[in-house]
This record gives C-alpha cells, structure tokens and sequence, in this order.
C-alpha cells in the first residue's frame, strides 16, 4: 500500500490535526503533502510599518520578517546590485510561496568608503532605505544606487554593518544578508599586503609554462619569438634593478590596497557591533566572492564563536547564486526562531565524509569515446601508474580503443584495438560496436539539434543540458542490441584487464574488495545516465554494493583539472629545487668578495630560497581556471576557482555539448554521402561493415596529422591557397571499387553513350569505370567550387578549405561556448584555461584558441596543456581515489524537488500574475469538528529542495526533510523526484520526473521519518532513518529508470 505523508521545507514537520487528507481527492501520492505555517497571507495591502505589527489578529504575525541587504556599492559590485533590483520580487515571491512567512519588510544598506579625500567621487558613504513594504520603492532606491570607484581595495565594512543596528527592528524574524567582495580596513582585518608577492610569481609562471606546452599562435612564428623574447628578456633582468623596481611598486601598491592599515580613526570595533547584534536578535549571514574577505571573515567568526553568537557565510561566486542563497538564509531563520522538537538523525555527515575506506588500490578507468584505459595508485602513496599491456596495441599514450566485439549472445569476444583487428581482417559477422559510448547518447543529441534548429537557435539552457543513455546501441552490421549489456560486457572486460594487470605487479593475492574503482563520466551527463553506470558496474562484477565507497563515480573534467594541477606544480617544484641546488652550488664555490659583503649576499640567498621553498603551488588561492576536456564525444567545461585548502570549487555547473572530434568523422561521411550519395554509402556499409570501419581509421590518422602550413618547409599557408592545397585520406580498394560499379550503373542509367570501340570490345573497360568514378569527384561541387575534392589512385585528396570546414563546424561551438563563459561574472578575472583530451591536440583547434584568448587578445588569459593531454582524466581518476574530496563545492546545475499542493487562494495572492492551468485545480476534503468542507487545492506545486545555481560546500549540512505517514496502515512511502532547468520553477512538468524513491518500511509508522538528501557529489545520495530500527541510517536507492 503506497502511503500519502505529509510533507514540510525546511527539516519540519507540519502536523495539522484538523485536517484530513481525502485519498479520493488527490490522485498523485505528492499532492497530499503540504507546506508549513498554516495560511501563507493574504494580498500586499498598503499599512504603515507600526499598523503592520499591532495585534490585530493576525494569524501570521509570528512568521513576520524584517530582512536588510548590506551590500558593497563600489565599482566591483555594480553586477551585485543589478541582481538585487531585479531579483527581490521573485525572491519575495518566493519565500512567501514556499516557506509560508507573513509580512516581509525589507530595507537596503549601502557603503562605500571613507571620504577623506574624496573616495567617493562626491557621494555618500552610506546609503540607507528604512524598512517597508513597498517592493516597487525598495527597487527604486536600489537602482538609483550608484556604484563609483572605491579609492583603495579596502572598504568600510563596519560602518555598513553599524548602520543595520539603527534600522527599527520589529518582526521576530531579523535577518541582515551582506554581500561583500572587499575587507575592512586594518591588517587585522586582511593579508592584502601579502598578496603583493603574488606579482613576482607571474615571471616564474611564465618561465614554466615556456616549457609546459604553453599554447603560443601555430600560425604564426613571428608571434612565438615574441612571446619567447619576453620570457627571455625578464629571466635576464639583472637583480638589482629588479629589486630597485619591485620595492617602488610596492609602495604604490600597498596605498592602492589600504590606505588606513591601522583601521580608520572612526571604525568601531567589530566586537561591539555583533554583540548588539546578539542583544537585538538579529541573524547575520555573509556572502563573499573573493579570498580577500576570508581574513575578515574568520575574525568575526572567531568572536561570534566566543560569543555564542552563530556567523553564518555563503559562498557567491557569481550573481545567478544571489537569489538561492538568499532564499536559503531567510529560511534559515525562520528555522531557528521556529525549531520545533524533532528529534536529532543519527546521520553524522562529517563521520561520513572522514570515513576511511581500506583500499589498497585505487583503480581509476576512463571509458573516452575514442580511447579507453586505467591507471592506479597505491593507497598513501602519491604516484600514479599508467603502465599496461594491450593486446593488439602497441600505444605509448597506453590507451587503446573504446571499440568491443560480442558473440551473438552478447558475450565479450575482444575489447579496444583488438576488436578492430579481429572485426577487420576477418569479415566477422559478430557484433562490433565502434566508439560505442558516443553512442549511447547520440540520438538524444540529435533530438536536441533538431529542436534548436525548429527554434531558430540554440537552447537558452545549452549550458546545463543533460545526457540520458539510449536504450538500444546499433552494432557496425545495422543489428541492435541493448545499451546497458554492451556497457556492462565493457565494464566487465575493462575490470579483469585491470585486475589481471594489478595482480601481474601487486601480488596474485589481491582481492578484488581491496580496490577501490574511480570510473570517469561526462560532466554533463544526466543523473539517469550515470545511474546506468553504476548499475553497470554493480551487474559486472566490479563492485559490491555493500562495500561502502568501492566506486567513485567522477567526472572527466575534475579528474583532468585534479591531474593537471598535480602535473603544474610538480614542475614548479622541480624547477624551484633546480634553482635552490644552482644557488647553493655558487654559495659553495666561494666569491672573492669582503666578508661582511659575502655574508649580506648569503642572507639575501637564504631568504630567496626560503621564498621559493614557499611558492610551490602553481595557482594561487582564488585563481580562477576554465578547464576544457576535449574528447572524442563530448567538449566537457569545468569552471573551477583554487580554495584555501589546495582544492577546487565549481564555481559554475558543468557545461559542454557534442562538440567532440567523433563529429569531424561524422561531417567527413556527410561529405562522402553528399559526393557518393547516401544510398550507396549505406550500402556499402551494409556489405562491407569492416572496410567502412576501415576508412574511417584512415580518415582519423589524417585528421590527427592536419596543420595548415605547407608540408615540406612547414611555413604558413595563406587562405587563397587552401583551394590548392590538399591533404589526403587513403581509401581502401574495396570502397573504389565498389564505388566504380555504382557510378558505371548510373552512367547506364542516364544513357551516357558508351565508346563505339568499347561496343566492339576493343577498349578498356577497367579505364572506363575509372573514368566514370573519376569524372563524378571531378564534377563533385563544395561551396560552389569544383576541385577541392580529388580522387587519386587510392587516395581521397581534400583541400585545406574543406578540412577546414570539417573542424569548425565542431571548433567554433567549442571556442563560443568558452567565450560565453569568460564574458560571465563567474569567470571574471579568469587567468588561465587547460586543454585536456585528444582534441586537445589538435593543431587546428590549437589555434582558434589562442586567436581567441590568448596573451594577445583582449581576455589575456595563459591557455596550456599537460605533456600528455589524452591521459589527463585517467590520471587525474586514479589521484581522486587518493583525494576524493578534490572538488571542496559543487554549484547545482538544475533545481530538485518534489510535487505538492497548495491552497489555491493563497496561491494567487503570492502568484497574481502566475497563469495557473484548469487541470491543475482540485478539491481537497477538509475535516471541521463535526462537518466536512471542500477547499479549493492547486496541484503539481514545485516544492525544491535545492535550487538550481546553489553553491553547496563538501562541509555543508544535509537537506532534511521529515515525512508523516497520514495513513497509520501504510507499509510503503514513495517520492517522486522532479528537476528544473528554473531557479524559481512554480510547477513540476511531468516529463520532467528525475527518479522515484520508493520506502519500504518494516513496520507500521506513526512517527515522523527523516529522509535525508545529499547533493554535493556527483551523484544524489538520500538516506533514511527508520524509527525502532537497530541500525542508524541506511542508503536507500534511487530509481532514475521513471518514464520521462
């Protein structure tokens, strides 16, 4: 029997007795769930702010809130106060639609900097609306708010949050947001003065990175020896003058940070401010951007802790994070001043995440498009092994083919290059499945492109599209079989492989529980998709299921960005260690210098060694990094920003699409279907499934050979060239000569007369099928030009306009999705960005990069890839074994929640303008004393859980909802999980079901349940905490397999 519960935000239990729920009323289990609070109040009347709070009868009056943004209002935070204006009604909306509170009050405090010498360009330092009611008047004050340059980096924080203790403080719930990029002034408030080492560290990177691959433009030298100049004239700038030079710099610079390091005559003390903040009852949340707050910040939580005053901080790392947490803070509140009695969960999830897990190894595979292989790393140790066997491959980027072939059962035959041996040379008629992993979305690409194309355009939502898995895979021989058993086959082969591979070097007594699996996805598959490969690997044997944190499942670009950060700063030590060696060599040779002198220069050594032994991270806290994992299927973009702790936080969701280098094959067989038609391509691969493979092999080897430059003296090609220039793709005899039969029939077929010397049998038929095959590539016309396709012999000839067409259509998707990313506030400031994957390599998409980007563009930015890109993610899976907690906060690319139903006039008092559709209205059965009444209920209500653009920390606490069964018969709970591609969806979208969770319980329940969501990993965890149960918490797991 499935139970109807109700359902409450925030971790609580609504529980309201005098209500029944109707089971003939309310059809979907979720509808029967509401919300907290009782009645949500009714429509905004005008009132003064004193009518607001006398007692008047309102129900609600508890619920009341007084919310004040303090915000910096300085050039950098103009972005910040947009958000704000046009963000408050939807974020009013919202906060009265789904957590019930009654009147909202909002006031609105602005501050810039002392104005001792005109800072402030003649405006005032502080900025202040008193509390009211009237959004429309709050957004005025907000927009007529100018933001104007701040004088020095340093700003006056504490007289902006002095200004929040004058407001008239009424409701019960007070809540100050203040948004902040910049510190107070006083060295006890910031290290600003430290970050001006960071200015010396840019000549040393720049240094590294002139022999880490650092991309300069391949088109053209003359750019190259500048940039190698550069580097060279800096490394030979003679000590002196640069110390003479630095010194000078610094002194400019340490105004421009702060020009009061000893606070201002006027701060008050921080902790006389949050001490009246306590006595006034005031909750305090802080929202910071940069890690120039991070000392500030934790010396007001330092007192607040002494204080038992609780600080609450929220990451922002871009302004689409502004209204969730927001959101997240008042609700937050009206938590704490309402905290009903329920019990405590059992779950903790510090324990959970410090929980160690006994693996000997840690075992990571990469399933690429194009290339598949494993690396592994013994536990505490920090080296990662990469060294295989393959069978039929002699790869020394040991990584072999994502190619498989099956029996007609759907057994493993061969796995990788030796699949494509045995499938090629033997005309096998088993089933071969080639890059299958593209595969297993690519039909639902295709879908998406064609709705983009309907619209006119691309997906608004492009950046946040998810990947579900086919179900059916198509083998080379047009046969069909289901994709989950190809994958599984896969994952099964790749295991033994790995396991025979261990065992080979680790000793015959592994045991396969004493490995941990790291499998590598894309970024941007959905959460569908990466359920199918964790079921895979569970079916496959690779796992146990009870063995908690036997598999991992990471994303491509994390693993990338976790290995390139290794590789950068193992060369930084290296060279720093190079260095320090040179130096002590010289100090030992002796100098015939006076001894106070050769004492001096020993000093000055021993502190610019201790300096370098310092500086052995390549990226510096809050770098912000664009990370690229250019594959054979997918383009999968990482925005990640260095944390204190050395790892990464998600600054934005995961983005990409199907802009992998499979999709330069792809437009290289709509070129042969177009120049050969699509009827005989097909045909051909029909009757010939090997050989057709076989030309796409070929085809790949050029493509990975494509430069433009001319081949013998490797100078530069100009662009009336490219028509002339070719570059070709050997063909194989059975595609010529299969081609030369179809174009002779159709020459018949048009009655083209055929040679009267021919008709008598004296000419050379062989000549003539060339002719006709000749004669229809000859004829063949691209961009409205013959030639630039040619045939010779067993060699297609295309030239560098066509090669160059075949990569754009995929590269230029690439570089404008990567604009679009360092153009958002998110990725201001961005200094570098890493290209991982074998697309990387490509010398074509090398490029357009750096044209785009590079040094010499407007956005400056270092672009650069490791010494062996192709590698990058499977090394970077087995390190995440060693650090699983890489990425320190994920930012939710979608809004989770489920379904319910809302009391349709209040509904419509918080919604007026909300279209809500007929078959949304019901009715509900309410139980009055000794009477039953009908209330009018809207349904498919969207309840979140979280929200899409949420930044969520490793550390942050769980999501918490508590479940009451209404029917004390029940054995089974279900929840239906939606998502949504809105921060601020209304309604759940049927088609838009995520998962189902179905709660099997062992006994009777009265009480309420705790069901626990986890969202910060890679994948959606829940647990659930049975009353009466001996075990503390168990993992309940989540079906993704729901009708979409």
């Amino acid at each position: 029997m499935s139970d109807e519960g109700q359902f409450t935000e925030g971790g609580e239990l609504q529980n309201d007795g005098n209500e029944f729920i109707d089971d003939e009323d309310d059809v979907n289990a979720e509808h029967a769930w509401k919300t907290p609070g009782g009645t949500l109040g009714g429509p905004e009347v005008e009132e003064s702010d004193d009518d607001q709070y006398k007692n008047g009868g309102n129900k609600s009056s508890a619920n009341n809130v007084d919310l004040c943004i303090l915000s910096d209002v300085t050039d950098s935070m103009t972005p910040w106060t947009k958000q704000v204006r046009r963000g408050i009604r939807q974020i009013v909306n919202e906060l009265k639609g789904t957590f019930g509170i009654g009147k909202l009050r909002l006031s609105f405090i602005g501050y810039r900097d002392w104005d001792d010498d005109g800072n402030n360009d003649g405006y005032p330092r502080i900025e202040k609306l008193q509390f009211t009611t009237d959004i429309t008047r709050f957004e005025q004050f907000v927009k007529e708010c100018k933001s104007v340059a701040g004088g020095d980096a340093a700003e006056d924080v504490l007289g902006g949050i002095q200004e929040t203790l004058k407001l008239s403080w009424k409701a019960p719930i007070r809540v100050v947001y203040h948004i902040c990029d910049a510190p107070a002034h006083g060295t006890m408030y910031h290290d600003l003065y430290d970050k001006l080492k960071a200015y010396i560290k840019p000549k040393k990177k720049k240094e590294l990175l002139a022999v880490f691959d650092a991309l300069s433009d391949s088109e053209s030298d003359e750019e190259h020896n500048d940039d190698e100049e550069e580097v060279i004239m800096m490394a030979g700038k003679g000590d002196k003058e640069n110390e003479a030079d630095l010194k000078k710099e610094e002194e400019i610079l340490r105004a421009e940070f702060d020009k009061w390091p000893n606070k201002h005559a006027n701060d008050p003390k921080h902790e006389d401010l949050f001490l009246e903040l306590k006595k006034q009852q005031i909750q305090f949340f802080i929202g910071t951007q940069t890690q120039f707050t991070d000392k500030m910040v934790s010396v007001f939580e330092t007192y607040c802790k002494s204080i038992d005053y609780e600080l609450k901080t929220m990451d922002l790392a871009n302004t689409a994070q502004f209204l969730p947490t927001l959101i997240k803070a008042v609700s937050t509140a009206v938590r704490v001043v309402f905290k009903r009695n329920m019990p405590e969960i059992k779950l903790n999830l510090d324990e959970l995440r410090k929980k160690k897990v006994n693996f000997k190894v840690h075992c990571g595979i990469d399933f690429g498009t194009a290339g598949s292989g494993f690396a592994y790393a013994l536990a505490g140790k920090n080296e990662v092994y990469t060294d295989q066997n393959w069978s039929g491959s002699k790869h020394v980027d040991v990584k072999t083919k994502t190619n498989i072939l099956l029996d007609r059962d759907g057994n493993c035959i061969a796995f990788g290059d030796d699949a494509t041996d045995k499938y090629v040379r033997t005309d096998s008629k088993d089933l071969f499945f080639e890059r299958f992993k593209m595969a297993l979305y690519e039909k639902k690409l295709m879908e998406k492109e064609e709705k983009e194309k309907e619209k006119g355009g691309a997906d608004g939502d492009d950046e946040n599209y998810r990947i579900d898995i086919r179900e059916e895979l198509e083998a080379a021989n047009g046969e069909k079989l289901a994709s989950r058993k190809v994958l599984e086959e896969a994952i099964r082969f790749m295991k033994e492989h790995a396991m025979k591979n261990l065992r080979q070097k680790l000793g015959e007594s592994l045991r396969n529980e004493e490995v941990q699996w790291i499998l590598t996805v894309p970024a941007i598959w959905s959460d569908q998709a990466k359920s199918v490969m964790q079921t895979a690997a569970v079916n496959a044997g690779m796992v146990d299921p009870k063995i908690d944190g036997q598999l991992i499942i990471a994303y491509e670009p994390d693993c990338a960005s976790l290995s390139i950060q290794h590789e950068l700063n193992e060369e930084l030590r290296l060279k720093n260690k190079q260095e320090k060696e040179a130096k002590q060599r010289k100090l030992k040779a002796g100098q015939n210098v006076a001894v106070n002198q050769e004492q001096d220069e020993d000093k000055k050594d021993d502190d610019e060694l201790q300096e370098e032994e310092e500086m052995d991270t390549f990226f510096e806290v809050g770098d912000k990094v664009i990370l690229c994992d250019l594959g054979g299927g997918t383009a999968d973009i990482a925005c990640h920003q260095l944390d204190e702790h050395g790892g990464m936080r998600e600054i934005a969701a995961p983005s990409g699409g199907a802009w992998g280098s499979t999709y330069v094959d792809e437009h290289f067989l709509e070129l042969l279907r177009d120049m050969f038609g699509a009827e005989w391509m097909e045909e051909f691969r029909r009757e010939h499934p090997s050989k057709y493979i076989d030309i796409l092999q070929n085809f790949r080897a050029a493509k990975a050979n494509y430069k433009v430059q001319d081949k013998k003296n490797k100078t530069k090609i100009k662009k009336k060239q490219y028509d002339s220039t070719y570059h070709n793709v050997k063909v194989n005899f059975t595609f010529i000569e299969f081609m030369q039969q179809k174009a002779e029939e159709q020459q018949e077929k048009d009655g083209v007369v055929v040679d009267e010397q021919d008709e008598h049998g004296d000419g050379d038929e062989e000549e003539e099928e060339e002719e006709a095959l000749d004669k229809l590539v000859a004829n063949y016309r691209k961009f409205g030009k013959q030639g630039l396709v040619r045939l010779n012999e067993d060699y297609l000839e295309l030239s560098y306009t066509v090669w160059n067409w075949l990569f754009d259509l995929v590269v230029h998707k690439i570089v404008e999705h990567v604009q679009c990313l360092l153009d958002s506030q998110a990725m201001a400031g961005c200094k570098y960005l890493c290209l991982a994957g074998g697309f990387s390599q490509s010398a074509h998409l090398q490029s357009a990069f750096f044209k785009r980007f590079g040094t010499k563009s407007k956005y400056e930015v270092c672009i650069f890839t490791p010494k062996r890109p192709i590698l990058s993610v499977v090394d970077g899976a087995a390190r995440m074994g060693l650090n699983p907690h890489f990425i320190s906060a994920r930012t939710i690319g979608k809004s989770y929640g489920i379904a319910i139903q809302k009391d349709l006039e209040e509904f419509k008092s918080i919604y007026p303008s909300t279209l809500i559709p007929k078959d949304k209205i019901g009715k509900r059965a309410v139980y009055r004393q000794h009477s039953v009444l009908s209330k009018n209920v809207i349904n498919d209500v969207f309840l979140p859980f979280v929200r899409k653009n949420t930044l969520i920390k490793q550390s942050d606490k769980a999501i918490i909802y508590w479940l009451e069964p209404a029917d004390i018969q029940s054995d089974k709970i279900e929840i239906r999980l939606f998502d949504s591609n809105e921060e601020d969806p209304k309604f759940v979208e049927p088609h838009r079901q995520n998962a189902k969770i179905d709660l099997h319980l062992d006994e009777k329940v009265t009480q309420p349940i705790p069901i626990i969501f986890i969202f910060n990993d890679t994948t959606i965890r829940v647990f659930v905490e049975m009353p009466n149960n001996n075990e503390q918490y168990k993992e309940v797991t989540i079906n993704f397999d729901v009708a979409r």
